[in-house]
């Protein structure tokens, strides 16, 4: 209605005890309190950096109706009761009113404070320095994801990457295929085929269970919400094909809701837990669930219906904007379309803007608002703003966005998406696994298969170190720890290499893990048929 919490002079109304949702981008570095409504003390628990922003989102905030009225379930429907209204009522907004909408952080267009202390991103980024620590690990094998827990079981490992030795082997009830710890790092939920499960790693060690069944859920693993309450899983072996959304805020009463969705391969939740969009048919296609509102997505039929979210490419990544207010798809080429960086209102499932890669996107991040030092490739300066880098094959495409008050209303919010600033690497065609940005932006480093080293792009000299791997080891999987002072690799020696970024980098230990007792195997107590189970799936603990 256009009110707000700020002090006035006409009499008007000030809000108060506005009910925000506060979250953070990584809050194992820079975290808001619990319960806080209109402002919000933070705290610093670890080196690294994060975003803090503030949402007014259904249902506790801006709520409108609990749910989307039937009689305004179609858009035909909504543009009735407009043209009703608003002939009786000229300075009526519209029927969309009724429907509920978050509003997510804007910076201020009024002069005070000065709008230019305020970036034009909808959040305020933190850098937290000091001396970079241990690392907490679950470590396992996918070798048995295909065989029942009759026939094979798996160990998992979970320990602190402070010493080289992972200590004692923990036998889980079933195999997993995927495993996602929760941004708190107080939970984890592993996927499987035969019955995804919820883990409490303060448990192993302890009387008390690790592990807990999530009903019939099966599949991977695709995200968590910020919360860490609630996940979404992907089943694309059993017929139909399905997503379930589980919560599991109260363990002793998980609920399940199964979604139609064929051939989801990725997830991601909004900060504020209100949406979570779904990348499905192999990447064609883009869906968004609400417990508010209809299933969203091409295709469907009524309210559902929505033909914005067909993608022009096949999309394989998808991330928030630190603010909530965005959600941004990388996409492929795909039967002659371009590659591409497309982005969608989180408040409304608009389209919010699309720019065009020269390469197809391999990997994606959204880095907090931080200048970027140094130059591209061209020898231009990054602009301030949001920087959502875009991994290929030679090097990484960099696109800076900025956010601006809509027309009219909070939603949508008017996004600016730069031209597209390439950075090469200069080491020919690469295979990457994954890759990392220091805690303050200056440093990409980069994993791949093609190599046994680790590389480092430094934005301020421009330059490319490579950090060589023990043994020669080829990396199979890699995280960074949220310090960002460690990157943990996977690697084909069966080994756990623990790769520090300090003094230019070094692989300053290696993890190996002893076989099971009474088996030739480090991890399962069954040789499938395409070989001994090896060190492959690994979750590191924010």
């Amino acid at each position: 209605m256009g009110y707000s919490s700020l002090p006035v002079t006409n009499g008007g109304v000030v809000l108060a005890r506005i009910p925000l949702t506060w979250s953070a981008s990584q809050p194992a570095a820079v975290a808001p309190g619990a319960n806080c409504t209109l402002s919000c003390a933070i705290s610093t628990p670890s080196v690294g950096s994060a975003t803090i922003s503030a949402s007014c989102s259904p249902p506790a905030c801006n709520v409108g109706w609990p749910y989307v009225p039937s009689s305004l379930s179609t858009q035909l429907q909504i543009s009735t009761c407009n043209s009703f209204f608003q002939a009786q009522y000229p300075q009526f907004v519209g029927c969309e009113q009724l429907i509920p909408e978050p509003v997510y952080a804007l910076s201020p267009v009024s002069p005070t404070p000065p709008a230019t202390q305020i970036p034009q991103t909808g959040g305020i980024s933190g850098l937290v320095t000091g001396t970079t620590g241990a690392a907490s690990v679950l470590a396992t094998s996918t070798g048995c994801a295909a065989e029942p827990p009759i026939t094979c079981l798996t160990g998992i490992y979970s320990f602190a990457t402070a010493k080289a030795v992972p200590g004692s082997v923990h036998i889980m009830p079933i195999t997993g295929n995927s495993l996602i710890y929760d941004l708190a790092g107080d939970r984890a939920y592993m996927g499987s085929q035969f019955g995804a499960q919820l883990l409490n790693p303060s448990n192993f060690g302890t009387n008390s269970g690790v592990f807990t069944p999530l009903g019939t859920v099966t599949g991977q693993a695709l995200a968590v919400s910020n919360s860490g309450t609630i996940s979404a899983f992907s089943d694309t072996l059993n017929t139909p094909n399905q997503v379930y959304i589980v919560n599991a805020g109260n363990p002793s009463a998980i609920s399940t809701t199964a979604l139609n969705i064929n051939q989801a391969v990725a997830a991601a939740f909004s900060p504020d837990g209100l949406k979570t969009f779904i990348l499905s048919d192999l990447g064609d296609s883009l869906y968004v669930y609400s417990p508010l509102q209809a299933l969203q997505g091409p295709g469907l039929q009524g309210a559902g219906s929505n033909p914005q979210l067909t993608l022009t490419g096949r999309a394989n990544s998808i991330a928030l904007s630190p603010n909530g207010a965005f959600a941004f798809v990388s996409e492929i080429s795909l039967n002659g379309s371009t590659p591409n960086l497309t982005a969608f209102s989180v408040c409304d499932n608009s389209l919010a803007g699309s720019v065009s890669l020269p390469a197809d996107p391999l990997f994606m991040r959204v880095l907090p608002d931080f200048q970027v030092p140094g130059t591209d490739s061209s020898g231009n300066s990054f602009p301030l703003g949001v920087h959502i880098f875009l991994l290929d094959s030679t090097g990484f495409d960099v696109i800076t966005a900025t956010t601006a008050t809509p027309a009219a209303g909070l939603c949508p919010q008017t996004l600016t998406l730069s031209a597209v600033q390439r950075v090469e690497l200069g080491q020919g065609t690469i295979e990457p696994l994954n890759f990392f940005a220091s805690a303050d932006g200056s440093l990409l480093y980069v994993v791949t298969t093609n190599s046994s080293s680790v590389l480092a792009y430094n934005f301020g000299t421009g330059s490319v170190i490579a950090i060589p791997l023990v043994n020669n080891a080829l990396p199979q999987s890699a995280f960074m720890t949220v310090d960002a002072g460690t990157i943990l690799v996977t690697a084909s020696d069966g080994q756990l290499h623990e790769v520090s970024t300090s003094l230019g980098g070094s692989d300053f230990m290696q993890v190996p893990f002893p076989d099971l007792p009474n088996y030739l195997n480090a991890f399962c107590s069954f040789t499938p048929s395409a070989g001994p189970c090896s060190f492959n799936l690994l979750a590191v603990r924010p």
